[in-house]
């Protein structure tokens, strides 16, 4: 009884000891000392090495994303991208897209740096595929689409534009610099009313069905800009190998499970933003919901039984016009979570991903348990037919 006593105190205090050296900002709870640990060195250093800059991102998501930012590198980018373009503004929106993306594919100093480039970047690709043909996007499309996915754009037709009348008109680059620079160092309220004020050209209020995409064009990116700064944030160091490690098998695997844990990362987020937050209708219900600050005179009604009659759409918002606070209010009352979006999502993919470790160390138990009963099986039968 003392004996067993002693080696419950020696294990509880192992465990503690371990708790208190990881710190008391660990992700994953300590291993109970009766579950095997069967990971390999380098697997798990990788699985630590994730989770801790997951850790690190979700921090930087509700410091530097969803709350405004005093200065960030996405700033210098669009200050040289102004330079640039020259008052051109399909010119400023493709030559910010691209120096973005270059700037946040090779990684800031600090993860909220490079989440802002990334939001920076995606958000500069949203409002292209809003306003301008595929024919036009240049660098503000996102490259490395595929053979596949490139021919079947060229042959698809083109989607709804409506951004592009406010891209084409007067002041357009001014206005657009204003919502570049709300995508730096903005915070969420401050992205919708730059991007309202973008899309408003005339400064009369949108139209429901506009402001409802500028609204899902400022949230929609923060999932992908998570996406990338992840991509980054793992991939700029644990892609190649240490000093120390010797064979290319080893090589290759660190690549796998690099490549593996990206595109789990960016299929939970795109999921998550799309069918469990339901952003893109969240977006609408917001925009169709707020009280309108105008009333825009309706053409007449097509004549009964005729043809515009059969096929028309009737929308009892098609008048109403809603200015930049009223958006914000509303988002603000019927969508608020936009507000901590950031922060929602890197929390959701860090769970995700620790869950997803888990269930690796899981399903290779279950594998060689499998393996060893197959094998006991056959030892047993050969037993049985020799004897």
């Amino acid at each position: 009884m003392l004996l067993r006593t002693a080696r419950t105190t020696l294990r509880r205090a192992a465990v503690a000891g371990a708790q208190q050296r990881r710190g008391a900002s660990a992700l994953a709870a300590t291993r109970p000392w009766h579950e095997p640990d069967i990971l390999s060195t380098e697997t798990k250093q990788f699985r630590d090495a994730e989770l801790a800059r997951l850790g690190a991102l979700r921090d930087a998501a509700a410091a530097g994303l969803d709350g405004p930012a005093a200065a960030s590198p996405a700033a210098a980018c669009l200050d040289a991208s102004v330079t640039e373009a020259s008052g051109d503004a399909p010119q400023l929106l493709a030559a910010f897209a691209r120096r973005a993306r270059a700037a946040a594919a090779q990684g800031a100093g600090a993860p909220a740096e490079t989440l802002r480039l990334a939001y920076a970047a995606r958000y500069a690709e949203a409002l292209a595929r809003r306003a301008l043909p595929r024919q036009e996007r240049g660098d503000a499309a996102r490259p490395g689409a595929g053979a596949l996915a490139s021919a079947v754009a060229a042959v698809a037709p083109e989607a709804d534009l409506p951004f592009a009348g406010a891209l084409r008109r007067e002041g357009a680059a001014a206005r657009l610099e204003a919502a570049l620079r709300a995508a730096c160092v903005g915070d969420a309220a401050a992205r919708v009313e730059a991007t309202h004020a973008f899309v408003d050209d005339r400064a009369e209020g949108l139209s429901v069905k506009a402001a409802a995409a500028a609204l899902e064009a400022a949230a929609l990116p923060v999932g992908e800009a998570i996406a990338d700064a992840h991509d980054v944030l793992v991939r700029a160091s644990l892609a190649a190998p240490d000093a120390g490690e010797a064979g290319r098998w080893k090589a290759r695997r660190r690549r796998g499970l690099v490549r593996r844990a990206r595109k789990d990362a960016a299929r939970h987020l795109d999921r998550n933003a799309r069918d469990r937050l339901d952003v893109p209708a969240k977006a609408r219900n917001a925009a169709h919901w707020a009280e309108p600050d105008r009333e825009v005179a309706q053409p007449p009604p097509p004549a009964a039984m005729s043809v515009e009659w059969l096929t028309q759409r009737r929308d009892p918002h098609a008048g109403a016009r809603l200015a930049a606070p009223t958006l914000a209010a509303a988002s603000a009352e019927f969508f608020p979570e936009h507000a901590t979006l950031g922060a929602t999502l890197a929390t959701s993919l860090l769970r995700h991903r620790e869950q997803a470790w888990r269930d690796a160390e899981e399903d290779y138990l279950s594998r060689l348990l499998t393996l060893a009963f197959c094998a006991f099986c056959g030892v047993a039968d050969y037993a049985i037919m020799v004897h």
